[in-house]
């Protein structure tokens, strides 16, 4: 059973770069566009964790509609070099396995933000789904070479281990030596110290940098919810639960779709 309505599962895109070095960009550049079509009211998003699951190279595209219920599925090779991005997308309609939009990209990397707008918008535009009345707020624009060192933290730090944990904080300190005011930055390297004194190591300098890293992501970037999640998570950790109470309650309001805000408010 499908629902009513516009639905999509994105898949992860394919890295087709000579080396094969280059999955981490293209599985966090696909979440990128998930992560903005999901905040697209009237359009039904299949969750990361099942589409990446189902996602493999030659995936049955019945199947995953089937089981992701969804009527859509938007899949992507990509490949990198120093100065251009080349994308190949389709959108498959998942009752019969037809086509219903393709399109090719290539771009200046310094232009990637401009084409994760341009494929959002070419995918609802094909969806038949309206844009978001107001328009969501712009994305932080950073360098090239420093986004890509921010997708790399994403990568380490979705493992959840130790280890890794400290390659993405590595990583997001890097970031903000370079981008002092990227606010997402501030923000997942407040996660990093968040996630090592719940799970890891609940030191003070744990918890003292969380609120420090987490305090700098609101007043750079207010506007986003990661921002008040990092904060409500160090406050929590810090006993604060009303201060943790209302950072969640405002990045909910910010994204109600939003899984980590919504899991640590519960």
């Amino acid at each position: 059973y499908v629902a009513d309505g516009p639905s999509v599962a994105v898949l992860p895109f394919e890295d087709l770069s000579e080396d094969q070095d280059q999955v981490y960009f293209f599985f966090f550049f696909a979440e990128e566009i998930l992560d903005a079509l999901r905040k697209v009211p009237n359009l039904r998003v299949a969750s990361r964790v099942a589409s990446f699951l189902l996602g493999g190279k030659k995936p049955d595209f019945r199947e995953v509609g089937s089981k992701l219920k969804v009527k859509s599925v938007l899949r992507g090779s990509c490949r990198k070099s120093s100065q251009k991005l080349y994308v190949s997308l389709q959108l498959i309609d998942t009752a019969d396995g037809s086509l219903r939009w393709s399109r090719q990209y290539e771009r200046p990397l310094k232009d990637i933000f401009d084409l994760e707008e341009e494929i959002e918008n070419s995918v609802l535009k094909a969806l038949k789904v309206a844009k978001p009345d107001p328009p969501r707020a712009p994305r932080q624009r950073v360098d090239p070479k420093v986004y890509d060192l921010f997708l790399r933290g994403l990568g380490c730090f979705a493992k959840h281990t130790t280890q890794d944990n400290i390659y993405a904080r590595q990583l997001f300190k890097q970031v903000i030596d370079i981008a002092p005011d990227y606010g997402r930055g501030w923000a997942t390297l407040a996660y990093t110290y968040g996630y090592s004194y719940m799970y890891f190591n609940a030191t003070d300098v744990n918890l003292a940098e969380a609120k420090r890293t987490s305090k700098q992501a609101v007043k750079l970037a207010p506007e986003l919810a990661e921002s008040h999640v990092s904060a409500g998570i160090a406050s929590c950790m810090d006993q604060n639960y009303k201060k943790a109470e209302d950072e969640f309650e405002r990045a909910i309001k910010i994204d109600p779709k939003n899984f980590r805000a919504w899991y640590f408010y519960a």
